[in-house]
């Protein structure tokens, strides 16, 4: 299991629940899903031939990358050199680095913004000056938001050239991607898919509600079921079929990130592995389906589950989503006191933030305080909080 997150522990219980042996590894030897392992050691997760050599020790049967973007390719690699069950090594390198994605999509021809390599100034010059709409600057391996920053109108050169720098210099490669940006009509959405033999057997979507800023915005919580019509959701669906084939992956649960601009279903963002933040609890919740236990069958090469009736997104049971718990302000963290509404429909939470902290306004992932899964038979008990959160949160901060 590469990471031992808080919100990495569900599948570390999942595993064992399974009977498996549990081998966890990351940077953070203080992580709290190491406490939870049968072995924990402190390699990191984006360490290739390190924790090559200590899945060759261990001599384990499968690997993982849990909800977790800089460990897909260690996984990948892991898998490709041990002979275990996992997607091809190119095609989730591919997969996991965004200008390579991008030029995929477009092979395929489907609609994606306009985009070239930060180090191309000829290719950036020309996208700056034809970019009426803005520009959209990122690292090539981040996520998270992390590096991210997002020009609502032609930003003036130096600062352009100064997102750049910010973006190659917290890529894991130094480089940086810019991109057109769009102009989203509704909801941006996610989705979670099921892929055995290259084949997407099950789909399941959910709003995203985003946490704007003058130069970035980061996920604030998804919401499942999406409220994207059926036609919109099946043109996604076929969109990452055809990328999941061009791309070469196989087995595996996949992640993205769509929206719709122009009147186009546009996939913007593709990742080799589930989706963060317990989205796959989300979607548990709401559909029945359990994608974690799913993802460990397929990365020990275990057989699924009768997946007939799969291919059909099943009728939400109920609507599910999480929120990430975080700060507008800067400050010290004192206390957090949940509302009565928010409070009524927690499900599960973990909080990550001790008192006295210095914590940020919200930007990424890096920021976040705590994570709920929340749920209810109602939409409109839950739609109240993703409005105004930062209600419902009762955060109490000192001074800076």
């Amino acid at each position: 299991m590469l990471g031992a997150s808080d919100t990495q522990q569900v599948a570390i219980e999942r595993a064992k629940a399974q009977g498996v042996y549990v081998i966890t590894t990351d940077n953070r030897p203080d992580n709290p899903g190491h406490r939870l392992a049968d072995e924990c050691y402190s390699v990191s997760t984006t360490d290739l031939d390190g924790a090559l050599a200590l899945a060759k020790s261990c001599r384990i049967d499968g690997v993982i990358s849990y909800a977790s973007d800089p460990g897909a390719l260690t996984a990948a690699y892991i898998a490709h050199h041990l002979a275990l069950p996992g997607d091809p090594l190119e095609a989730v390198r591919k997969a996991q680095d965004k200008f390579l994605l991008r030029c995929e999509q477009a092979k395929l021809g489907h609609p994606v913004p306009e985009c070239v390599l930060g180090d191309d100034l000829v290719g950036v010059k020309r996208l700056w000056a034809s970019a009426k709409k803005g520009l959209v600057v990122k690292p090539t391996d981040r996520a998270g938001s992390v590096g991210v920053c997002i020009f609502h109108t032609p930003p003036s050169w130096s600062a352009l050239m100064a997102a750049i720098d910010k973006a190659k210099a917290v890529s894991f490669h130094g480089r940086a991607i810019v991109e057109a940006r769009l102009v989203r009509t509704g909801f941006q959405f996610g989705g979670d898919y099921l892929v055995k033999q290259g084949r997407v057997l099950f789909a399941a979507y959910a709003d995203q509600y985003l946490f704007q800023t003058p130069t970035t915005q980061a996920g604030l919580g998804n919401l499942n079921p999406s409220t994207q019509p059926a036609a919109v959701l099946a043109e996604a669906t076929d969109q990452v079929a055809a990328l999941v084939a061009a791309l070469g992956l196989s087995d595996g649960v996949y992640n993205t990130d769509v929206c719709v601009s122009d009147g186009k279903v546009v996939v913007l963002d593709f990742g080799a592995r589930l989706g963060g933040n317990w989205l796959a609890e989300v979607h548990r919740y709401a559909t029945g389906v359990d994608l974690t236990d799913l993802a460990i069958r397929l990365a020990l090469g275990e057989p699924l589950p009768d997946l007939g009736d799969w291919a059909h997104a099943r009728a939400p049971r109920v609507h599910a989503g999480h929120l990430v718990i975080h700060a507008d302000r800067e400050g010290t963290f004192q206390s957090m006191a949940f509302s009565a509404a928010l409070e009524s429909v927690v499900v599960k939470k973990t909080v990550s933030v001790r008192p006295n902290q210095r914590v940020s306004p919200y930007r990424g992932t890096p920021d976040r305080l705590g994570l709920l899964l929340i749920s209810s038979p109602d939409r409109e008990q839950l739609l109240p909080i993703y409005a105004a959160p930062q209600a419902h949160f009762g955060l109490a901060l000192g001074l800076p």
